[in-house]
Formats: structure tokens, C-alpha cells, sequence
């Protein structure tokens, strides 16, 4: 082999001063082959041409050189080829259309960093607690929904109490007139007849004057209710049953009445006029409750 030639191999197989620079490694770590001549190579080459060193002429030195590198360029070609199909095949093929359509290849979205709370809206306000009202409340004046032991009447209602329980006094009274067998259980009613029917023409003309006008209450109706029971059984009874039935009424009717002007109707009871009645008709309506009982007592052996 000729000088030239054989120094360009050389110079291609590592003795060139390009073979630090030839192993520099690619972004993939793969290592560079030398894909040219040496400087020194390519100068002795030159340098021949047309002298005819070593009795050699330029036809000669490259026909050398082809043969010499006609067997290690497709050689180095092929292992360039794989180097670069190697870096290659690192890299991800392309998403075929079918794996876009499969929604395979679309990437992965990057995880949302969480929005931290904002510190410029207004905290939620608890709800306010809404305590509702105890059902032991006492109820307000004027309530006619309370029950009778708790509600506390006005004037107006301590009026409408005092005239029902004198119109209840009467109606029953009328009944007991003509019915009643024995002579004191028909004094008893006349008495009770004259007596409530005075009491209550007399508190009508002073509600009248006061300008009261009688409201209902529970109280007044927890009465009315009474009377008409104690009436509706009184027309019922028999003539045997009579007198006992009536006076067993009575005695009960004026214990509650009694009862009540002191429970309620006096204790709410702010005119003086409203005041000296309602002493009145308490003495009027314990007096009958005396008389009451001692009648029970007779008609009921």
C-alpha cells in the first residue's frame, strides 16, 4: 500500500487529529464515529500529487485508496445507520390516527396545583339559632287558645265569664221550676232564677258604663260547655231522678265559680266598680253553695 493511502487509513482508524473531537457523545449518550479524514491523511495525498513520490503518480494514490477504503466506507455507512436508528429508537413513534381516535395517545395532563382559599371572602356565618317558645310559657292576656289553668283574662273577659255564669244559673233554674218534685229543690230553683237574672241585668249596665265589651275566653268557654252539659242531662233526667240530678249540678257549678272569681276573675280585676261587683256576686254565689249541699244532702237518702 502506498504512504499516502496507508496513512490516511491510519489517520481514519484513530491516528488523526480529529479523534478527540470524534468521541463527543450525542444528547442520546451515544458515542460519534469519525466520518472523515484525517487532516494528515488528506495532506499526504495532496502532497503526492503529480510528484511522483515513491515512484507513485495521483492515478496510482487514489486507486490505492479506493481499494483501500471501498471495503470500510459502506461498513462505516452501516454503523452510522445504526447508531442513528439506535438514538432513534429512543424517541417515541408518532400516535397512529387509530390511537387518537381511542383517545390512547392524547398525553397525560399535568396535575392542577390546588387554588388555595381566598383570604378576601367573608367567612359563612352560622345560621342563628332560633329557640322556639316553651309550650309552659304562660299565655298573654286576651289568649282565648289557652287552656283555663293558664291563661290570665282581661276585663272584657272577666265580663263575658260573669254573664255566662249567671245566664247558665238561670236556664237551668226555669228548667228545675217545672220539674222539680220536691218543694225546697223548687224554691231552690225560683231563688236561683231571681237572684242571677238581677245579678246579671245589673253587671250588663255596668260593663255598659265602664265601656267593656265581654270577650270569650278559654275559660268563659270551658264554662259555657259545662252548662249546656249539665242542662242538656237535666231535661233528660227522670222525674224520679230529678231533684238529685239538679242539686248534684248546682252544687258542682257554683264550687267552680267560685273558684274562679277568686283564682282569676279578682285577682285581674283593676276598676273599683269591676271590683265591688265581683265581691258581690262571690258572697251571693257561696251562699247558694251552703244551700246547695244541704239540699243534696236531703234529696240524695
Amino acid at each position: 500500500m502506498h504512504a499516502p493511502a496507508l496513512q490516511a487509513q491510519r489517520g481514519y482508524e484513530g491516528h488523526g487529529r480529529t479523534l478527540p473531537r470524534s468521541r463527543r457523545k450525542c444528547h442520546h449518550g451515544c458515542v460519534r464515529l469519525p466520518i472523515k479524514y484525517s487532516e494528515a491523511a488528506v495532506s499526504a495525498i495532496l502532497r503526492t500529487g503529480g510528484s511522483g513520490h515513491r515512484g507513485g503518480t495521483v492515478a496510482a494514490n487514489w486507486a490505492s485508496m479506493n481499494r483501500t477504503f471501498g471495503h470500510t466506507v459502506p461498513a462505516l455507512i452501516g454503523t452510522i445507520s445504526l447508531v442513528l436508528a439506535g438514538c432513534a429508537g429512543d424517541q417515541k413513534a408518532p400516535p397512529t390516527q387509530a390511537e387518537v381516535a381511542n383517545g390512547e395517545a392524547l398525553p397525560t395532563p399535568p396535575p392542577v396545583p390546588a387554588q388555595p382559599a381566598s383570604t378576601d371572602s367573608p367567612a359563612t356565618a352560622p345560621a342563628p339559632v332560633v329557640e322556639q317558645a316553651s309550650a309552659t310559657q304562660p299565655s298573654p292576656p286576651g289568649d282565648a287558645a289557652a287552656t283555663p289553668e293558664k291563661e290570665t283574662l282581661t276585663e272584657a273577659q272577666v265580663a263575658q265569664f260573669a254573664d255566662l255564669a249567671n245566664g247558665s244559673e238561670v236556664e237551668q233554674g226555669k228548667v228545675a221550676q217545672s220539674k222539680a218534685k220536691a218543694p225546697a229543690v223548687k224554691k231552690f230553683a225560683d231563688m236561683m232564677v231571681k237572684h242571677h237574672t238581677e245579678a246579671q241585668q245589673e253587671q250588663a249596665k255596668l260593663f255598659k258604663k265602664l265601656n267593656v265589651t265581654p270577650a270569650d275566653s278559654a275559660s268563659s268557654a270551658a264554662l259555657k260547655a259545662d252548662g249546656e252539659k249539665s242542662l242538656a242531662s237535666l231535661k233528660e233526667a227522670s222525674a224520679a231522678d230529678f231533684d238529685r240530678t239538679y242539686m248534684t249540678a248546682q252544687v258542682d257549678a257554683h264550687q267552680k265559680v267560685l273558684q274562679a272569681i277568686d283564682e282569676k276573675l279578682l285577682p285581674v280585676a283593676r276598676t273599683p266598680e269591676l271590683q265591688a261587683a265581683l265581691r258581690k256576686m262571690r258572697a251571693t254565689v257561696e251562699a247558694h253553695l251552703t244551700q246547695a249541699k244541704t239540699l243534696q244532702g236531703q234529696v240524695g237518702k
